[in-house]
């Protein structure tokens, strides 16, 4: 789990004019609405360093707010590592962050228990790949293909080429797999046409090892440092106000 604690030293000083018991209250506010501030500069640079962010990824950063009257309050601003069903965010998203090998997905982890995907390979989209809007592969498509996957497990294989048609909606689709080795066709997953061809959804490419690009780190500190003064000065205004009446 990533997380940067946000430390309160900064501010204290500026609130001992409301008297000692009333510090920690208002420094667990000024964290926590600080906190806020680098969890939306964290979205926005999703926007700017990936393409095409899913609204998921873009709710992955989230706050866990200062506990008002803890002597000691501190907001933390992490990833999420949980999904609510899905795949938990900071588990896609950490060798962005830390650099690294891309993490296996789902689909990749089924074929290659089905002995289709080799180790150290990763399936990539190809021509015949239905994406959506944020360019990754349909469900749909997906479910057909690992549907025709499980249908190889069913029956057990020996050949290099395998496959079977779906039923549904997509039953007129059909899919085969080609392992590494396999003569005349490149390795990789295939949708048969209604013309009797072939058109290629995945291939089998090595898999990537990434540079840290999503400087969790320094965009959470950052938006700290931007944000933490005019935050501290805008709750102050706020307790003098309530102060007054």
């Amino acid at each position: 789990m990533l997380s940067v604690s946000v430390d309160a030293s900064s501010v204290t000083e500026a609130l001992t004019r409301f008297g000692a018991q009333t510090v920690p209250f208002l420094t667990a506010k000024v964290l926590t609405n600080a906190a806020f501030k680098a969890r939306d500069a964290l979205a926005t640079e999703m926007q700017s360093v990936f393409d095409r962010p899913t609204p998921y990824t873009l709710r992955s950063p989230w706050v866990t707010p200062a506990v008002q009257g803890d002597p000691n309050p501190a907001a933390i601003v992490g990833i999420k590592d949980f999904g609510g069903g899905g795949v938990p965010p900071w588990k896609f998203l950490m060798h962005h962050i830390e650099g690294g090998p891309r993490r296996e997905k789902a689909s990749e982890r089924q074929m290659r228990a089905t002995g289709i995907l080799p180790n150290g390979f990763n399936i990539i989209p190809a021509r015949g790949a239905e994406l959506d809007a944020y360019g990754n592969i349909t469900g749909a498509q997906m479910t057909k293909i690992l549907s025709a996957i499980n249908a190889f497990t069913e029956v057990g294989y020996s050949a290099n080429a395998y496959g079977r048609r779906g039923r549904g909606k997509r039953r007129s689709e059909s899919y085969f797999a080609i392992k590494p080795g396999h003569p005349g066709l490149p390795p990789g997953i295939y949708r048969r046409t209604s013309q009797g061809g072939h058109i290629m959804v995945f291939t089998f490419g090595k898999t990537p090892q990434y540079s840290p690009r999503f400087d969790f780190d320094g965009v959470v500190r950052q938006a700290v440092e931007q944000y933490i003064g005019r935050v501290a000065a805008a709750v102050m205004r706020e307790a003098m106000q309530s102060s007054a009446r």
